[in-house]
């Protein structure tokens, strides 16, 4: 199976949040708490397990670079980093997570395992926008060991991390390195079998042909939002669409981005946003990362967090305004800002 599909990422995130539920649901119903041990022999899927002990170390990583960036300790010295990497071993030990801190963990890892199968470009993306801060070399050498699918592709992109230092140009080696490796690939489905073992995976339903596989990802209109009735419904957006600010007031107009959104085009994408953290697809947050918050994802997880608190679409545009738009360069008419916004539109449209 190629590498010319697109993944429906509502059928991703809905397969991975009742695959969660199942897993969950067992395991807790009688541990309050899983181990480290306990996560290696979740479910039949090792990759998926490893994904979920990856994500783990993965937040002790942005922690500790975090903790790098105090001016008054030398993180450099050896026997910092002697006595960091015994604690590390001996946090690793103690790995214990409460189920409302393991669902979101283990739902986003089954999205990475099941990208990592059949898309491993896409894959990347993700690992980028995760390393965001750190040294992507030292990154990729650290989490190597968490990868075993496509394993001899993945190892020449590690080590080409040490000639690449640039997200954009570690992407753009890794597509000279996959036409060697292309042919030897796994099929996905061969892959994703034991995910089959705990719950049925459509791969019809999840994969879809692209007819321009270079273009990378697509705004809102290729992806298939799910709607209320458990349908989908393909959408577009028009050729020609109202502006929603100025470029001389460097403002989004709540006004004008509403009715945008209420005109028929748009209309036809059906269900709400509950919680904008929670429901936009790892492809948005990766885009919305990458074009929108500078590559940064804490910025975006606070600025998502923000916009959930709002109490209203005015409330929420304004908060864009004040605190991200100029600051950030936004182009008003970007495709990546109209998408994000039309999601917070959703998620008050019901309000109202």
């Amino acid at each position: 199976m190629g590498m010319a599909h697109s993944l429906d990422q509502s059928y991703l995130k809905e397969y991975s949040r009742q695959f969660t539920e199942r897993i969950c649901s067992s395991f807790f119903a009688t541990s309050e708490f899983i181990s480290g041990m306990d996560i290696v022999r979740l479910t039949p899927c090792n990759q998926l397990n490893l994904m979920v002990i990856k994500s783990l170390f993965v937040a002790w990583q942005s922690e500790l670079e975090k903790m790098k960036r105090n001016p008054f300790f030398d993180y450099q010295d050896e026997a910092v980093e002697d006595s960091l990497r015994v604690f590390m071993n001996t946090l690793s030990q103690a790995i214990r997570v409460s189920r409302s801190h393991f669902e979101p963990l283990l739902r986003q890892a089954v999205e990475d395992t099941v990208i990592l199968a059949v898309d491993p470009k896409a894959f990347l993306e993700i690992e980028l926008a995760y390393s965001a801060g750190m040294k992507l070399e030292t990154y990729f050498k650290e989490n190597r060991k968490y990868i075993k699918w496509h394993t001899e592709l993945w190892s020449a992109l590690v080590a080409a991390t040490e000639r690449f230092s640039l997200p954009e140009s570690l992407s753009m080696a890794f597509d000279d390195i996959l036409p060697k490796y292309e042919s030897d690939l796994a099929d996905p489905v061969d892959l994703l079998k034991p995910l089959q073992e705990e719950m049925p995976l459509d791969m019809d339903a999840l994969m879809g042909l692209m007819a321009e596989p270079e273009t990378g990802y697509k705004p809102l209109p290729a992806l298939e939002v799910k709607n209320e009735n458990k349908g989908t419904m393909d959408t577009a957006y028009e050729d020609e669409r109202p502006a929603i600010g100025s470029a001389e007031s460097d403002r989004i107009d709540p006004a004008l981005a509403w009715a945008l959104f209420e005109q028929e085009s748009y209309g036809l994408v059906k269900g709400t946003v509950s919680s904008l953290n929670q429901d936009i697809g790892i492809n948005q947050r990766f885009m919305f990362t990458r074009k929108l918050f500078s590559g940064n994802p804490e910025m975006l997880n606070q600025a998502l967090s923000e916009l959930d608190a709002a109490d209203s679409f005015y409330e929420a545009i304004e908060l864009l305004n004040r605190d991200y738009v100029s600051q950030l360069g936004w182009d008003l008419e970007s495709e990546e800002l109209t998408e994000l916004l039309f999601l917070v539109f959703r998620k008050f449209e019901a309000k109202n």
